[in-house]
């Protein structure tokens, strides 16, 4: 893109964008329903830990998608602490081979983001099963038809 070529999107419209991405958070928050449902998910590679289809489908369907560690803030804390995790190990291993320290730092990453990479995997296949039916749905495009 050539310097200062104007994209499609304006000030205005991601303004706009934001507000409304902090009124659905917001609203979201308050829903006892879909936080359980996203926490739930996100625990289930524990053995007996389980949630429901209808949990998966509300985390997959809602306007709240892609906003969830907005109105899920342990979310956050989950992140917070698998990078501190990582960091204090890899300050730690600082003195051994490069081989070493990156199998490792391997294993304690996947270790400490094992809940957020079950939750990313689960939405994707909720996102999946919503992607399907959109590209199935037959959509009239002129009123003539």
């Amino acid at each position: 893109m050539e310097p200062g070529t104007a994209v499609w999107w304006t000030a205005e419209d991601f303004s706009q964008h934001q507000r409304q991405a902090k009124l659905v958070a917001s609203k979201y928050s308050t829903r006892e329903d879909y936080r359980g449902a996203v926490i739930s998910i996100m625990k289930s590679y524990r053995e007996g830990a389980t949630y429901t289809p209808e949990q998966l489908k509300m985390a997959a369907e809602t306007e709240a998608r892609g906003l969830e560690k907005r109105v899920v803030p342990v979310l956050n804390l989950y992140r917070k602490r698998a990078m501190k995790t990582v960091l204090d190990l890899q300050e730690q291993l600082r003195l051994l081979d490069s081989e070493t320290k990156s199998r490792l730092i391997r294993q304690k990453s996947m270790q400490a983001t094992r809940c957020s990479r079950q939750l990313a995997l689960k939405l994707a296949q909720g996102d999946l099963m919503e992607a399907k039916k959109a590209y199935a749905s037959t959509w009239k495009t002129d009123s003539r038809t």
